[in-house]
Formats: C-alpha cells, sequence, structure tokens
C-alpha cells in the first residue's frame, strides 16, 4: 500500500469516528497527535479503528508515543505491518 493511500484512509477514520474535530482535511504527514488534543482514549480509538481497517495487530512496544508522534509516523507504521502480512506490492 501506497503511504498517500493509508494517509487518506486514516483521515477518512479520523473523521468517520470523530476523533478529530472538523473535516481533517488539513491532516498532514507532519501533523502532530499532541497538536491535534488527541487524549489516550482517542488515541485508543484510532489504535482500534486502524487495526480493523487494515487488518492488522499492533505489538504493544511498536506503540512507543515517542516514536509516533505524528501522522506520518503512524502511516509508515501502519504501511510496515500491511507489508508484513500481504508482502510488498
Amino acid at each position: 500500500m501506497r503511504e498517500d493511500e493509508t494517509l487518506q484512509i486514516l483521515k477518512q477514520i479520523l473523521r468517520s469516528h470523530r476523533i478529530v474535530a472538523g473535516d481533517g482535511e488539513a491532516l498532514n504527514e507532519q501533523a502532530r497527535f499532541e497538536d491535534l488534543r488527541m487524549d489516550s482514549i482517542s488515541m485508543l480509538e484510532l489504535i482500534t479503528a486502524v487495526e480493523e481497517e487494515f487488518d492488522i495487530t499492533f505489538d504493544l512496544d511498536e506503540l512507543n508515543i515517542d516514536a509516533l508522534t505524528t501522522i506520518g509516523s503512524f502511516v509508515a507504521l501502519i504501511d510496515k505491518k500491511v507489508t508484513e502480512r500481504v508482502g510488498p506490492e
């Protein structure tokens, strides 16, 4: 899966689950979760929705809060997990 496709799906998840206020169109790979005012419950909702949407499961050590600071870092992790599941394109 390409990162731009993953980003679009992630934006849709954020909008449909109302995790982030507004339409989410301002979201980009540099957007920081901290700046989006996402609390731990919002992050858990996001992680659960992403796991369901992409049919992946994150290990706890992959969800390091210091490593997942931006939308882009989360997109990269999602793509890594999808590639592990289905193989490279």
